[in-house]
């Protein structure tokens, strides 16, 4: 039988596609630029970058969780010998890190750092700055925070933390199924004059949709307006800019037509705004937990409303008033080590806010679990004899109907003042009950100064709390 003649265009043919061929395949770079529309599309550096630490987080997730620890140790043991060589604020106490042994960090020595407060951050700014940050780790810029009481910290960030914080916002929307394409609505203080960016998109992905900002400090009505008009796929805000408009739309009868989810940070999300979120727009609810100087902190699980630690970004401890860390079930502070940012690195830091520690998720997922974040040490109530306590009133306030919302205020000892917002005045005999039920509930007689408001106002940083007290002990810069 004749040979079958060989095909001198075929690309297996040596005659026709011998080293020089392959080598001139090798060395022609394939055009970013192009391709950046071509679907599937070639991301930008920085992009590509996001989604290879993403693809490494679904591996992460789902490892055993000895596995998480020993690697993160070995973070956290790159993070304390670079703050001890070149942040002089931490110099002192990290003392001893010299004298182990690379990659063997462990948690004893690791739990007798001293705890830093925000207070700290205040007063040495500057000494928390390393004088040699890796420049492998991208550009420096600033991360500034009003906190809740108005008393900013200023932090210095890298690139490197900033990517972290993309990749980290692709695994919830990965975990949430968002679609990306789709319009997204931000609702938080407005840009400053001159700052708006172009051509604003909410994701690093290049076929992300637009994302539009509104400014939350703007009139209920006019957001409201606002926010119908845009008619987004996805919002994002505060809780309790979210709950406003939901309210809004059960009283004027407006629905926003395309709303698909919400999506809410900066502060505690309440029962109460999911389930109003659910009734009047029939969409779920994605917390995130985050602070502005460490970036995101924890995300929903998918499967339920609890919150999965991103052990990728920090290390969160949640420990009680004596130090030792909280068994499930048990609420205490918050205190975070952040894994990235070698600009500032924030060690064993008591953010201010409490947590309930959860246990494993039946998910699947072997990151730590938080069952719900509870607010900040300015939300305790706090009594005589020295206890403190979260005050957990609104499901006791919400018996009474007419209450549409409330803000409770302790400002001494014995004193608290009820704002409420009310659909009809109280009469002298409802005021009692509210009073007796609040006595109850706080497990003391104070004197309860119910004030009834048309309006009560967030604060300067768009966040809102239903109890704050003046107490010292109970405020956030202790």
């Amino acid at each position: 039988m004749a040979k079958r003649a060989k095909n001198r265009h075929h690309p297996s043919s040596k005659k026709s596609f011998g080293k020089r061929g392959k080598a001139e395949v090798a060395k022609a770079p394939v055009q970013i630029g192009p391709l950046l529309h071509h679907w599937p599309s070639l991301p930008l550096p920085k992009t590509a970058q996001a989604m290879s630490i993403f693809s490494q987080m679904h591996f992460i997730e789902k490892m055993p969780r000895h596995q998480q620890k020993r690697l993160q140790l070995r973070q956290i043991e790159r993070v304390l010998r670079h703050a001890y060589e070149t942040v002089p604020w931490h110099r002192d106490r990290l003392a001893g890190i010299e004298q182990i042994p690379g990659g063997d960090l462990d948690e004893a020595f690791f739990s007798a750092i001293p705890i830093m407060t925000r207070s700290d951050i205040q007063t040495n700014s500057t000494a928390l700055q390393s004088t040699r940050v890796p420049p492998e780790h991208g550009g420096i810029g600033y991360s500034r925070s009003s906190g809740s009481t108005g008393k900013p910290i200023e932090i210095t960030i890298t690139g490197l933390k900033q990517l972290m914080s993309r990749a980290l916002t692709l695994r919830s929307h990965y975990w949430h199924h968002i679609d990306i394409s789709r319009k997204n609505i931000d609702i938080r203080t407005a840009y400053k004059p001159g700052t708006e960016p172009k051509n604003s998109t909410w994701s690093s992905l290049p076929w992300s949709g637009p994302c539009h900002r509104l400014d939350l400090n703007l009139p209920i009505s006019e957001l409201f307006e606002q926010f119908i008009a845009e008619d987004p796929a996805y919002v994002q805000s505060h809780p309790y800019t979210l709950l406003l408009l939901a309210e809004t739309s059960r009283k004027t009868g407006v629905l926003p037509r395309n709303l698909i989810a919400a999506m809410s940070f900066g502060e505690a999300l309440s029962p109460k705004t999911r389930q109003t979120l659910r009734e009047v727009w029939n969409i779920p609810v994605i917390d995130c937990y985050s602070a502005n100087e460490i970036g995101i902190m924890s995300h929903q699980c998918p499967d339920n409303e609890t919150q999965h630690v991103q052990v990728e970004n920090v290390r969160i401890e949640i420990l009680d008033d004596n130090g030792t860390p909280c068994k499930p079930g048990a609420i205490g502070k918050v205190v975070v080590t952040t894994l990235n940012n070698f600009a500032t690195p924030l060690i064993r830091y008591e953010i201010g806010d409490y947590a309930e520690v959860g246990k494993p998720c039946s998910c699947g997922r072997t990151l730590p679990v938080l069952n719900r974040i509870l607010g900040r040490h300015r939300n305790l109530c706090v009594l005589k004899n020295g206890e403190r306590f979260f005050p957990e009133i609104r499901e006791n306030l919400e018996k009474f109907r007419q209450i549409r919302q409330f803000q409770a205020h302790q400002t001494t000892l014995e004193d608290i003042d009820l704002r409420i917002v009310a659909t009809q005045s109280f009469s002298e005999e409802e005021r009692g009950e509210v009073q007796a039920v609040l006595q109850k509930k706080l497990h003391y007689p104070f004197n309860v100064n119910i004030i009834e408001v048309d309006d009560i106002p967030r604060a300067a940083n768009g966040k809102f709390e239903e109890f704050k007290s003046d107490i010292p002990g109970a405020e956030i810069d202790r």
